[in-house]
């Protein structure tokens, strides 16, 4: 087929698809928006389906850095106060609400597009093949049907669980839950059973949130041990807190870099008008129960005004990362990650106090990590590294997270999405979000939000998809149209 204008294809129809989606703009060059995806469009998994109509799973940032549009960051608080919210920038909401002002504006949007011409479709089927063909491509479905398309962007979300190995024989059991979501099938559960939730930070809190008040006996590890940190309010700042400048000029391979930023960061919160040293608004290194201690107590006396520093410090390393090959970018994580993670998925004060309390009140203890775990007849059997005796666990909750989307070149000018030779190593996506394949004249696949996982360090956040999306777009549109064929 020839078209004569630009054919947009989305693999994936989750927040990061729509956040391109609204960027792009109407006139007769966009002949076509096609969202390939099983699902919806609109909610994707994490504010969709997962949690669809449950209350208690609220976002985990305020709805200024939940907007989908970076240059607009009141539009849902715009949205919830249409809909009979009092709501503002600092408001945090249930999940499925995000997923509901995401559907409406995704609406809107496409209505906008086809009164200027623009054809809007929906394929439910998942992409597992992209191929270039010409200076064009073709996206193969799981249904045997193909979408011809001459712009892609994968906007795959997180929908692969973490399984951790000890626990990777347990898959397919009908007493263990490879993630929390959704809740209500955790909220089924007998009374009285004994839980291990394998995980430490968002969902393993998410599925204690659904465990709770019911006389569970849940016991909780880690790789790490650690907790993340714990916050007040995670907002979005209303002018720069960081000295941007100076964090572009760090060189970012010495040995010093931790140290650097660490000083940059410490000079900004003394300049705040608190004045509060950055040292005295974090925990010290200790037990991991010690330091939950001291996150709550910190953000209950709202101390904890790093969180102000969260947004810019986010973008800024995903933009120093771009900068960088592969190599560098992954020595830079390797550096940055153990000491930022923390504070990055940090939670809000609500959920430290009821790990807090579950804690001091015995329905919820801390193991390490087990080295065994054997299935019986009432169960499972696991065996932990320093502990004399077996303990017995009724259900088994994995709660650590979800793999990013991975794509694989696997030669003659075909890309597969999430499924490769084992000798295949993953494609590098470059610093401007592109995904090359070899040997494919252009280069128009993008990668936007969780899509980037494995080269933008922080890129599950709703507020980074919204930033890279703005880049996207003005690329998608950069273009000359009507340049090649597509079969």
């Amino acid at each position: 087929m020839t078209t004569n204008g630009r054919s947009v294809v989305f693999i994936g129809a989750g927040p990061a698809a729509i956040t391109v989606f609204l960027r792009l703009k109407p006139g007769v060059e966009l002949e076509s928006v096609t969202f390939v995806d099983p699902n919806p469009v609109g909610a994707g998994n994490v504010f969709g389906e997962l949690c669809a109509d449950d209350f208690e799973f609220m976002c985990n940032s305020s709805v200024a850095l939940t907007s989908l549009r970076s240059d607009d960051p009141d539009d849902f608080v715009r949205f919830l106060r249409e809909h009979g919210w009092q709501a503002d920038r600092d408001t945090q909401v249930p999940r499925y609400i995000v997923g509901f002002y995401t559907v409406q504006r995704a609406r809107e949007h496409a209505e906008l597009l086809r009164r200027s011409g623009t054809a809007i479709k929906h394929v439910s089927a998942r992409a597992v093949e992209i191929e270039a063909i010409g200076d064009d491509y073709s996206v193969h479905l799981s249904d045997g049907s193909s979408v011809p398309a001459t712009d892609i962007v994968l906007a795959a979300g997180l929908e692969k669980p973490i399984v951790p190995r000890v626990l990777d024989h347990l898959v397919g059991d009908p007493r263990y839950y490879v993630t929390p979501y959704p809740g209500s099938k955790l909220r089924e559960l007998p009374a009285g059973s004994k839980i291990l939730v394998v995980g430490m930070k968002a969902s393993a809190l998410d599925a204690l949130v659904a465990l709770r008040n019911r006389g569970h006996e849940v016991a909780m590890c880690s790789r790490s041990g650690e907790f993340a940190s714990v916050r007040d309010i995670f907002r979005y700042p209303p002018e720069p807190i960081l000295p941007h400048d100076e964090f572009a000029q760090l060189d970012l391979a010495s040995e010093s870099i931790l140290m650097d930023v660490y000083k940059l960061l410490e000079r900004a919160a003394a300049s705040r008008p608190d004045g509060t040293r950055l040292e005295d608004q974090i925990s010290a290194d200790g037990p991991a129960l010690a330091r939950l201690r001291e996150d709550v107590a910190l953000a209950e006396d709202r101390k904890t005004r790093w969180s102000d520093m969260i947004y810019e410090s986010v973008n800024i390393l995903n933009d120093l990362s771009r900068r960088l090959d592969w190599n560098e970018h992954q020595a830079l994580a390797g550096t940055l990650r153990p000491h930022t993670r923390r504070y990055i998925a940090s939670i809000p004060v609500e959920l430290g106090r009821l790990l807090v309390d579950g804690l001091d009140s015995g329905w919820v203890s801390l193991v390490d990590m087990p080295s065994r775990v054997d299935r019986t007849g009432q169960g499972f059997v696991a065996t932990f590294p320093d502990e004399p005796a077996e303990r017995h666990f009724d259900y088994i909750v994995s709660a650590s997270g979800y793999h990013p989307p991975r794509f694989y070149d696997i030669g003659g000018g075909r890309l597969t999405i999430d499924r490769a030779p084992a000798d295949v190593e993953h494609v590098i996506i470059d610093g401007d979000f592109r995904v090359p394949i070899a040997g494919a004249p252009q280069n128009r696949i993008w990668a936007v939000g969780p899509s980037t996982g494995t080269r933008v360090p922080y890129a599950h956040l709703v507020w980074v998809a919204a930033l890279q999306a703005a880049e996207i777009a003005d690329a998608i549109h950069a273009a000359p149209v009507g340049i090649g064929a597509v079969s």
